[in-house]
């Protein structure tokens, strides 16, 4: 299973060599294409966003900024948490999300919980810290998304969104290149059953089934995480 430590060394190699089109985030306007065949979400816009969020505080009201950037220009019958009541559905397979209701309050708790992710480690406790303190930290973000999967509190856009406010965590934490990795890709292209099966699992078909279980989501986010890093490293490889 990957490590903070692992994520970090390449993290660390990768913002010495990353070229500027890729600080501007052009190279992700092909792969947003490549990866949703007619994209009508403003990935640039809640990218750029993201990318300068280094002091707002993970709160719903940065959620739901990211999102309304995310929706600008868009048709999105809403650009706020969900009016109404759905399901989400892969393959003969479904899960039932928190209802509309539930959803606000559910998110307020979610935030809560996670706060401290939205802050600098030397902020947190003074030091980096350990490499078992950056560990449980990058199990935390794994958990925030699968917890965020599991109300699904938008209409449309989870997905996109889930991995936006990830990559804004992972920077908070000092992955300062996890901003430009194109984790919501390899999700897409390569992962999209596996992880909906994996919140199935962790969560039963609806929210608040059961106690969550992340043993399997965490390590396989991870997983993909690094998948996504390697594919920036490949990127750069063969920028000119």
């Amino acid at each position: 299973m990957t490590t903070a430590t692992e994520l970090m060394a390449l993290d660390k190699k990768l913002r010495q060599e990353l070229p500027e089109e890729f600080r501007e985030g052009i190279h992700l306007v092909q792969l947003y294409a490549a990866t949703h065949y007619e994209p009508a979400l403003n990935e640039m816009n809640a990218f750029r966003l993201i990318r300068d969020a280094e002091d707002l505080p993970l709160d719903t009201e940065l959620i739901l900024s990211v999102y309304r950037a995310l929706t600008e220009d868009t048709e999105a019958e809403c650009r706020g948490w969900k009016p109404r009541n759905c399901h989400v559905k892969c393959m003969d397979s479904f899960y039932i999300p928190a209802t509309w209701e539930e959803t606000p309050s559910a998110m307020e708790a979610l935030c809560g919980k996670y706060r401290y992710l939205g802050e600098r480690p030397e902020a947190v406790c003074g030091d980096p810290g350990s490499d078992k303190d950056a560990d449980a930290r990058l199990d935390d973000i794994c958990r925030f998304l699968l917890e965020f999967a599991c109300i699904h509190p938008m209409l449309d856009g989870n997905g996109r969104l889930s991995v936006l406010i990830g990559q804004y965590l992972l920077q908070q934490a000092g992955y300062s290149c996890a901003v430009y990795t194109p984790w919501d890709c390899i999700l897409k292209l390569r992962h999209s059953n596996e992880h909906f099966f994996h919140i199935i699992r962790a969560s039963g078909i609806c929210y608040g089934m059961k106690p969550l279980e992340d043993d399997l989501f965490v390590p396989f986010m991870k997983d993909t995480l690094a998948e996504a890093y390697h594919c920036l490293e490949t990127a750069i490889r063969r920028c000119p």
